[in-house]
This record gives C-alpha cells, structure tokens and sequence, in this order.
C-alpha cells in the first residue's frame, strides 16, 4: 500500500537520524508497539464535532429539522443516566439518535428507525474516520514510517476505546497498521481500558499474527522437493525471547497504567488541547476515578514525549535500557518483554480468534 497523505514537520531531520542511529541497534528486539487513537495519533475534538456535523446534517436531510449539537448531547446524557449497566459508545449513540428521533415524533417509534438509525450512525462513523485523517497530530506518518523502516519485522496495533480504527483511514494510518483492538469489540466489552482484559486480546492477536506469518514463512523456505531449507539465522538475534512490547498513549490511567499492569513498556504522549472537551458525557464519579488511575499511571511512565517526531528516539532508549538491564542482570531486565507478559496473561480469553476486518494480511 501507498500513502497519499503526509504530515509536514519540521523535524523531518530529526526523526531520519534518528532512524538512522536506531538502525545500528537490535531492531529484532521490537516485536510490538500498541498506539492508542485519540489525542495520540489525531486530535479528537475536532474530529469528533466535525463527525456529529455530518450526523446533524443527514438527520436534517432525513426529516429532523430541529436536531443540533445541544440536543444530540442532551439525549445521550439521558440515554446514559437511564442505563443500569454499562454500555458501548456504540449502542449509547444509536439510543441517543433514536431518542432524538422520538422527540419530533412525539414519542412514537416506527419500525422505520431501526435501519435509519443504523444508517446515521454510519454517517457519522464514516466522517470520523475520514476527519481523522484531516487531524493526525504534527509528525505522526513520519513517526510510523520511521518505526517501520527500523523495526520491519515488528507488529505496529491499536488498541483503543473508542471506534476510531486506523485500517479505516486508507490515506494516512492504515498502512502502517497490522491490527485493531477495540473496547467496543464484542469479546472485549465491557473489558476496556485500563482493564486488562482488552490488552490481553491485544497480546492474543499478535501471537495469532505472529504465528500465522512463521506458518507461512516455514512454507516458503520448503524446497519444491518437500525438504525444509536449514535456517541460517543467528539464534540469539531471532529468538523471540528478546522481544519486546511498548504501548503509546496520552491517558495516564487507560494507557500508561493499564498496558504496564500486563507487561509493557510504556510512552506517555503529554498531549494539551487547546480545547478541551465538549462531548463528554461520563459522570462525576467516572471522572473521580480517572484522576486516581491518573495518579498511579505516572508512576509508570517509562518514556515521556510532547510530540510524535520525538517517539522514534523514545523507542530506541527503552529498548537499549532493557538491554543494558538484561546484560548486567539488573532490575527490571524482564520490562516489556512479550514472551514474560504472554506467560503471566490470563488463563486463555473466550470469545475465539479476532474478527478479520480487524487486522491485514502483512
């Protein structure tokens, strides 16, 4: 794949040498670096009013003429004040627009606006996907395609909360993406993060990619007589033992606590908003509970970066630090290593393999 859309920073040098001097390193040693989405990879304010515009608008088109931003907002407070259990952004929206539907109705429901409403959703997750694109953060497509130029073998996943899906954005993520794990996923909710349920679906589709690429790597080297061509690789270099996981992300609970708790080394994307933001819709009490999570995930950051061209060189100190550690024997030689973080994961996950729409063939 090609992409057609970049991101012009001023620290194209930068990132090339440090691309460069990273090269000298173990590139072997990445096997997989997770990115959240939102406010790490593209700034999701904007992204998400440009989304609820295109949804506002189609709703006009559709016979809802009185329908805004305000009273989008409303119902999805209602929807969500109403519910007794927890719920997927996903079906919280589709209540929300079918509330809104109700509303000119007077309250009447006809079997018309279950395929409406499934319609306006996709509306509406069409443009957040296509709006994404038009809001990666400075540096972001430089970033990846320095992290794919010095560490070819290594898997590059998201694993968000949300419905964002970088494979979704065919002009800018997608290909330098392997797979999406997502909160919304029916054999992860309502184990989102910073639950480590939706992390050990994330482990869980590596070694299943992983596995499936030595398959067919092992067929290839087959010689057209049927005998295994004998493997010349250095042990040491290719052993898998060594390999090591980092997550990337701008949430200090979600992320930074969440992905350390099963293993991972960890980058903290310090990102501000210029605005903050206007669609939330969680509690008081929900948001008590992200400042605490707050508060033990920075005790957990590993690498700090304010912005993408500086994540490069982040990688290559967290991967010379655990290698320096491992050597001498010291203390936390065992951090971010996927092999200690399969074994210490959860008795194996229900719920079967990840759907394929999830993942490309790499």
């Amino acid at each position: 794949m090609t992409t057609t859309t970049s991101v012009d920073t001023e620290d194209d040098d930068d990132v090339a040498t440090t691309t460069t001097a990273a090269a000298a390193a173990s590139s072997s040693t990445l096997g997989l670096i997770t990115f959240d989405l939102d406010n790490t990879l593209f700034a999701v304010e904007p992204v998400v009013k440009e989304a609820n515009a295109a949804q506002i608008k189609a709703m006009h088109e559709a016979g809802f003429p009185t329908t805004n931003e305000q009273t989008i907002a409303h119902q999805t407070r209602q929807v969500r004040s109403k519910v007794k259990k927890r719920i997927t952004y996903t079906n919280l929206r589709k209540k929300a627009i079918r509330a809104e539907m109700e509303r000119h109705d007077n309250g009447s429901s006809s079997s018309s606006h279950f395929e409406l409403v499934n319609d306006l959703f996709h509306v509406w997750l069409n443009e957040r996907h296509a709006s994404a694109e038009r809001h990666l953060l400075d540096g972001a497509i430089e970033m990846l395609k320095a992290l794919r130029a010095t560490y070819p073998e290594a898997y590059i996943g998201a694993v968000t909360n949300a419905r964002g899906n970088p494979l979704d954005m065919p002009n800018t993520l997608a290909p330098y993406f392997d797979f999406c794990v997502s909160g919304e996923d029916p054999d992860v909710f309502p184990e989102r993060k910073p639950h480590k349920g939706i992390f050990h679906a994330t482990l869980d589709v590596y070694s299943e990619m992983r596995r499936s690429s030595e398959k067919e790597t092992n067929m290839d080297e087959t010689d057209a007589a049927g005998d295994v061509v004998e493997d010349e690789t250095d042990d040491d270099d290719a052993s898998s033992s060594s390999l090591r996981w980092i997550h990337v992300g701008d949430c200090l609970g979600n992320d930074v606590w969440g992905s350390a708790q099963c293993g991972a080394m960890t980058i903290w994307m310090e990102y501000v908003s210029e605005n903050p933001s206007s669609f939330s819709s969680a509690t008081a009490s929900i948001n008590k509970q992200r400042l605490k999570l707050a508060a033990k995930g920075g005790r957990h950051v590993d690498q700090r970066i304010t912005k993408l061209s500086e994540l490069p060189k982040a990688v290559e100190v967290l991967l010379e630090t655990a290698a320096n550690a491992e050597k001498k024997m010291k203390s936390g030689a065992g951090r971010g290593l996927i092999e200690k973080a399969m074994a210490s994961k959860e008795s194996t996950r229900s719920g079967g393999p990840r759907p394929r729409a999830n993942r490309r063939k790499r």
